[in-house]
């Protein structure tokens, strides 16, 4: 009896070693992910008790349950941490997985104590409940119809596109049939709800709205591949093991991949496509095949249909295919027509694929609704309280200067000023780009200190340690934009000689964000534009270059004893002389 049970653990230290090594087990561990998911949801959460408290859990004690089990995971990595060390088999690969059980951990917890129909702006990015024209609204026509619906009318006859109905629809499809599922899985009341059928919504049932509250499972789906598919890019940009490590262990620390998919509106999904994109795109330059032309196709292009900006991405990638071409054209003569011949072909297929389904939204919306193929909603005007006005501000204010006054006024960033535009006085609005850049990296459009929620966990935690974070995160942000200045510096002095393809990969990609971001910010001066979703690409190149120069600076440390002795017997063999 003792063999066989010694032996049954034994074929299961074998299984979880073989799937600890493969390299498909976040693919493999993704739908128990999403099982693990829903009973967390069963468990802990529903439709709210008391809609005045904001509270996304079934009750106190169901609050107070998540936050004990959420440190129960956090001992449980430490304890593996430490296990590992005392037994001599840590490595920096251990830590990194470690850091993304934390993280996404953390997430899970952060996204299921937001409530997902609650009419707090500053948790949402244009997820109004109860009006017409948001994210809420779209997901609910699809969720009650079954359709995609058209953008409204107005008094003319023509199509109104001043509301989110111009976006492109793939998260809103998704996200509206996953709602339809679970209202036939998860039983509620059938009664309507005062809230809704006050503002035109008298089909909104509490059985409806917990159907909607379990849409923080899909979002917190989205949001384990935003961890994952981010570690396995720093893996392929040939990094050492101690460098991916810590540029992993950044993005695990970094609030903006916690918060952003429960943000309930496309961009987590575009991120996540655009992330499969990149990491296809590096495996295709490693060992170019059809398959990888055509799986990179594939996930740029639903990140495009998930949102259009999700096109930048292209930039990087046409930079890996491009080198790709150069290294066909330079393969022996007797190859060269066969190898420029199979890498036009899969450029053909990429062809083929991304942009049916990149541009299909565009054109469609195009040629049914009048839509230009550059329309981004205009989110105010000049009379707008998030109104920048430039001549007040300042060129340099606005767009040049890194430490302006906006910056250490407060952690948080302040969307909406005092008076017509915000424009009286400094103080009560942050309008440099910068500034908003990295704020919203943390806590997005959030002011914990002016919500509601500030004394629920794990809000409260939040807001008593935001100068903390801002702190600590302003000096990480700092030294990692300056390697990344160092290495681009470093660069031009060589002439761009010795440049991987690897690193020109991440040069265009924050080359391209960082322009994007700014044009962006020029064409629509609010404060809304100043956001880190619009240029969520700085993390690769600023963390990789970060992690890459502390893991020179422990190089040099753990050499520092040899050379210094190796100085003194040289020092000594000059005396002897």
């Amino acid at each position: 009896m003792d063999d066989a049970i010694f032996f049954g653990m034994d074929r299961i230290k074998r299984g979880l070693s073989w799937l600890y090594h493969t390299r498909w087990r976040y693919l493999i561990l993704f739908p128990v992910f999403v099982l693990y998911l829903y009973a967390y949801f069963a468990i802990f959460c529903g439709v709210p008790r008391l809609p005045s408290d904001y509270t996304a859990y079934r009750d106190e004690t169901a609050a107070k349950g998540a936050l004990v089990y959420l440190l129960v995971q956090y001992a449980f990595g430490l304890a593996v941490l430490i296990y590992a060390f005392l037994k001599h088999k840590a490595n920096v690969r251990l830590v990194a997985d470690v850091f993304l059980f934390w993280a996404i951990n953390l997430m899970v917890y952060y996204g299921f104590s937001l409530t997902v129909c609650t009419s707090r702006y500053d948790f949402r990015n244009d997820w109004w409940v109860g009006q017409k024209g948001s994210h809420w609204a779209i997901v609910l026509d699809i969720f009650s119809t079954g359709k995609i619906p058209d953008p409204p009318l107005t008094s003319s006859g023509a199509y109104d596109l001043n509301n989110q109905y111009y976006q492109s629809k793939l998260w809103h499809l998704i996200a509206a049939y996953f709602a339809r599922f679970n209202y036939a899985i998860f039983p509620a009341s059938g009664e309507s709800i005062a809230y809704y059928a006050d503002r035109g919504y008298p089909e909104f049932t509490y059985h409806v709205e917990l159907a909607f509250e379990s849409l923080k499972i899909l979002q917190a789906a989205i949001g384990y591949w935003l961890y994952v598919l981010s570690d396995e890019i720093f893996r392929h940009l040939h990094l050492s093991k101690r460098a991916s490590t810590i540029a992993t262990i950044l993005v695990c620390l970094l609030p903006f991949y916690a918060y952003i998919p429960f943000v309930y509106n496309n961009d987590a999904l575009m991120i996540a496509f655009v992330l499969g994109a990149l990491l296809m795109a590096l495996r295709y330059a490693a060992h170019p095949s059809f398959l990888r032309a055509g799986l990179c196709a594939l996930l740029l292009g639903l990140a495009m249909m998930s949102k259009i900006n999700g096109s930048l991405a292209a930039f990087p990638i046409a930079f890996l295919f491009i080198v790709s071409f150069v290294k066909a054209l330079k393969t022996p003569k007797a190859d060269r027509k066969k190898a420029v011949g199979t890498f036009l072909g899969q450029m053909g297929v990429f062809a083929l694929i991304v942009f049916p389904i990149g541009l299909f939204h565009s054109f469609y919306a195009w040629s049914h609704y009048g839509e230009s193929f550059d329309y981004v909603l205009y989110p105010g005007n000049e009379n707008s309280n998030n109104y920048l006005n430039i001549d007040f501000y300042g060129v340099y204010n606005r767009f040049i200067g890194l430490f302006t006054s906006d910056l250490f006024v407060r952690p948080y960033k302040y969307d909406f000023g005092r008076g017509v535009g915000g424009l009286d006085s400094y103080g009560y609005i942050d309008f440099n780009i910068w500034t908003g850049l990295f704020k919203t990296s943390l806590f997005g459009n959030a002011v914990y200190s002016d919500s509601a929620l500030v004394n629920l966990l794990p809000f409260s935690l939040i807001d008593r340690q935001a100068k903390l974070i801002f702190n600590l995160w302003l000096l990480l942000d700092f030294w990692a934009g300056l390697s990344w200045v160092y290495w681009f510096i470093a660069l031009i002095l060589r002439k761009g000689k010795g440049l991987k393809p690897e690193q020109g990969f991440l040069l265009v990609m924050g080359v391209v964000a960082l322009v994007y971001y700014v044009y962006f910010c020029i064409k629509f001066p609010f404060t809304s534009t100043m956001h880190f979703r619009y240029a969520s690409l700085l993390v690769f190149p600023l963390f990789a270059s970060f992690g890459g120069a502390i893991d020179k600076g422990i190089a040099y440390l753990e050499n520092y004893p040899r050379v210094s002795m190796d100085a003194s017997h040289a020092f000594a063999r000059v005396c002897h002389c």
